[in-house]
């Protein structure tokens, strides 16, 4: 029996409303997703070089391994506009992979 279909019937063996399966089942779903979001800022604006964001002291850095992942767009975009301010700094968001432990990305979102 696959993994998928193993924590599945786990679930369904739950003392659960079927409502509150499809929530288990979505949030099992939705951490075995390998796609994330980081906050980038480009330098100079429009450059090539990509700094990226580590919100838990604020700092930026060249290595992904040091971003702050999300694990959905729209909280990555109210961050990086909050944190944008007066247009000081552009920040933008990066949609990336998680699989294997390993960090890549998978597009660069513009403005």
């Amino acid at each position: 029996m696959n993994q998928d279909k193993k924590i599945d019937k786990e679930i369904d063996d739950l003392d659960l409303t079927p409502e509150e399966i499809r929530k288990v089942k979505k949030i099992a779903r939705e951490i075995k997703n390998p796609v994330r979001y980081v906050i980038y800022s480009e330098i100079p604006p429009g450059g090539q070089w990509k700094m990226f964001l580590n919100v838990t002291d604020y700092t930026f850095c060249e290595d992904i391994y040091t971003a702050t992942l999300f694990k959905t767009e729209h909280m990555a975009k109210a961050l990086a506009e909050a944190c944008s301010g007066e247009k000081v700094m552009n920040l933008l968001v990066a949609k990336i992979t998680t699989k294997g432990g390993k960090r890549k990305i998978l597009k660069y979102q513009r403005n």
